[in-house]
């Protein structure tokens, strides 16, 4: 079973999503007096859509959705009540619920690129991808500030497989928003899939730049060095800063000892890695890193048994990496 086999049934298997993030949180300050403004006028709509929107700023996304119901049930009319429930839904991952409240509030603003917007963005968020891309152009030649919008567009043409497209809006935000982490990211991650692996280096440091904690900048930035076989020992530290978050279930440190292996250090590189397996058994992508790395070294034994289990999962069985170990 060749790589290149192995890699294209691993791609039938992961479908790619950009985790877009919400607006920047407020100070602590803006919370604190959202909440003294309702207690001080606690039947007033706008001081429960206003600590409704305290709330999202602080990714408090439940909070915010009962904040807004408390505006609502005081004025059922109320737009920012409406579009703020729909907002909490999306973070809260109900779109279905999301664009039921986004109805309501375009049948009070249906021309609001926003509202609009975050209608794509549901749609988005629940699979529907053509009404997505129709309300995410809308609203992006409504009002080209929005960067959620824009951003949420690159990734459903990603769906399309329309990259051309994807890349041709990524390059414009780029140029629109240049002090943004998560455009530098996206645009990046473009570059990557197309193969331009020097550009999408820049892309992912550009966004490190403005966001040192970027989780996925400092991931992605590591599998890019990884693949060029370039500043291999920053990519296994970015690598083991995002194993040490706990996040990918696994690709981190299979990606470290991937790192490892090119230095030259490829008996531990095996070692890390089998244990990665062991700990990820349904990780088939560290299979894979598996298998080439025992077929490269000459591991007969342990790189039959990852492949052997690679199949039985791509044909629905749950076969696990057993013995023999690498030596």
């Amino acid at each position: 079973m060749g790589s290149a086999s192995l890699r294209r049934a691993l791609l039938l298997l992961t479908a790619a999503a950009l985790l877009l993030g919400g607006c920047k949180p407020p100070a602590p300050r803006e919370l604190t007096n959202a909440r003294k403004r309702v207690e001080q006028q606690p039947h007033t709509p706008h001081a429960w859509t206003a600590l409704g929107r305290a709330y999202m700023g602080e990714k408090m996304y439940n909070d915010a959705y009962i904040a807004f119901k408390r505006a609502l049930a005081l004025d059922d009319r109320d737009y920012d009540a409406r579009y703020g429930l729909a907002e909490a839904c999306y973070f809260l991952a109900d779109p279905q619920s999301g664009l039921g409240w986004i109805k309501l509030a375009l049948e009070r603003k249906p021309n609001e690129p926003a509202a609009i917007g975050l209608r794509g963005r549901l749609y988005l968020a629940s699979g529907d991808i053509q009404r997505a891309v129709v309300d995410l152009e809308k609203a992006a030649n409504l009002d080209p500030s929005l960067v959620d919008v824009r951003l949420a567009l690159v990734n459903a043409y990603r769906f399309q497989n329309r990259l051309d497209a994807a890349l041709s809006q990524a390059e414009k935000l780029v140029q629109f928003f240049p002090g943004e982490a998560r455009v530098h990211w996206a645009y990046g991650a473009l570059l990557d899939q197309k193969g331009r692996l020097s550009e999408a280096e820049a892309q992912f440091r550009a966004a490190l730049e403005e966001d040192p904690s970027m989780t996925k900048a400092k991931y992605s930035l590591a599998s890019v060095l990884v693949r060029s076989g370039k500043k291999l020992q920053e990519a296994e530290r970015l690598a083991r800063e995002v194993a040490e978050e706990g996040l990918g279930e696994g690709l981190p440190e299979g990606l470290a000892a991937r790192a490892l292996f090119l230095q030259g250090r490829r008996d531990q590189a095996l070692r890390d890695l089998a244990r990665t397996c062991d700990q990820h058994p349904r990780n088939l992508q560290l299979l894979v890193w598996l298998y080439e790395m025992a077929k490269e070294m000459g591991q007969k034994e342990v790189a039959d048994r990852a492949e052997a289990v690679i199949r039985a999962r791509l044909a629905g069985g749950e076969a696990r990496l057993a013995q023999p170990r690498p030596e």
